[in-house]
Order: structure tokens, then C-alpha cells, then sequence
């Protein structure tokens, strides 16, 4: 591959990265606990890329004597390890969401009082795990962007202006200006009436 489609193919991951942690970042704050479902997507989607990271790096060693595979394999490599933390700490997030849901079945019959002490301890596991969570994959994306600046430095801002969303376009004027009469050989005659 050549060094801009490497930078292209770590810029794509980077952002992929950078989608999950604006989905982290939506689960709803404490006291509320989040959906089983919804950690368990961003687990599933967090495993994914690592396993595309993985076959990034396979590519990479079968095509190692280009200088762009090399640093592209230094990237993919140095985010393995924290990737694996990112889906630890989105591990204990689903602890907690599944042992609380299961708890609060009407089968456990349990005083309020004891309900709401695992609640809040389940919020501050549950807070605590989508910081670090997120705290490690912005690491992961600067790295991979540094990276991808290495490899094309000239292209790296039109390839993050792609990624950026359009902006709206401007609205109309509210008010138009009001404009000059129309000359007297243009304004419409009334009709003749016999």
C-alpha cells in the first residue's frame, strides 16, 4: 500500500474509534442505568475494530518492506494493548447494568434503602468505567492520527475536512431590501374595457 492509502486506512479506523466514543458518551447520566443492549453494541462494535486492527496488522507484515506498512504497523500495534483496557472497562459497565437489572426483578424482594445503596454504587462503577473507557481510546485516536499526519502531512486536513459533517447552508434574509418601482414601460396596464 502506498503511504496515502495507509494514512486513509488509519484516518478510517481513527474515526471509527471516534464514532464509539460519541456513542459512550450518550449513555445516560447517574442515576439512570443504561441498557444491557446498548453497552453490549458498544462492546460488539469496540471488538470489531480490534479485530480489524488485527487484520490491519497482518496486512502490514505481508507488505513490511514498504517505509508506510512500518509506521502503520507501529500504530496498529501500539493500540492493541489499550483497546483491550477500552473493552475491560466496557466489560464492568455491563457487569453492573446486567447485575442491577437482575436485581431489581420483583423476584428479589429487597428494602428500598438496599436497592438504592447498590444503585449509586453501580453508578459510580458505571461512571467511573465510561471516563477511563473514554480517556483511553482518545489516546488510541491521537496516536493513530499521528500516524496518519506522518504518512501524508499534506492530505491529513482534507481527510479530516471529509469526515467532518457539511455545514448548513447559510438561511435566507429574513428581510429583503426593499427594491426600486419598476420602470413605467414595464408595470402591467389595466385592461381596456369597451
Amino acid at each position: 500500500m502506498t503511504d496515502i492509502a495507509q494514512a486513509l486506512a488509519i484516518h478510517d479506523m481513527a474515526s471509527r474509534i471516534d464514532r464509539l466514543r460519541f456513542q459512550l458518551r450518550t449513555l445516560p447520566p447517574a442515576p439512570t442505568i443504561p441498557d444491557v443492549r446498548t453497552v453490549s453494541s458498544q462492546i460488539n462494535t469496540l471488538a470489531r475494530i480490534t479485530t480489524a486492527i488485527s487484520e490491519r496488522i497482518d496486512q502490514c507484515l505481508a507488505d513490511l518492506p514498504s517505509p508506510g506498512s512500518k509506521s502503520a504497523l507501529l500504530a496498529y500495534s501500539g493500540s492493541i494493548a489499550p483497546l483491550g483496557e477500552a473493552i475491560t472497562e466496557l466489560g464492568r459497565i455491563q457487569t453492573e447494568v446486567t447485575s442491577i437489572r437482575f436485581s431489581a426483578h420483583p423476584a428479589h424482594k429487597k428494602e428500598k434503602t438496599e436497592r438504592a445503596r447498590e444503585t449509586s454504587l453501580a453508578n459510580e462503577v458505571i461512571s467511573g468505567s465510561c471516563e477511563a473507557a473514554d480517556e483511553i481510546l482518545e489516546i488510541v485516536v491521537s496516536g493513530l492520527r499521528e500516524e496518519e499526519a506522518k504518512l501524508a502531512p499534506s492530505s491529513t486536513g482534507r481527510f479530516r475536512a471529509a469526515s467532518q459533517p457539511a455545514h448548513a447552508p447559510a438561511p435566507w434574509p429574513r428581510h429583503t431590501p426593499d427594491l426600486p418601482p419598476p420602470p413605467p414601460h414595464l408595470t402591467p396596464h389595466a385592461p381596456k374595457t369597451r
